[in-house]
């Protein structure tokens, strides 16, 4: 993930993160939530 916003230049050496991969980690986080919710824990 890193990489790819290092090759995207959108990363400054101060964040560490930048924004789009904080953004992909929470819709990843989101959506693995979602999954085992709804498949193992049933509940929508």
């Amino acid at each position: 993930m890193s990489l790819m916003c290092k090759m995207n230049g959108q990363c400054s050496a101060t964040k560490g993160m930048c924004i789009h991969e904080k953004m992909m980690a929470a819709i990843a986080m989101i959506a693995i939530a979602g999954a085992v919710g709804h498949w193992v824990l049933h509940w929508f």
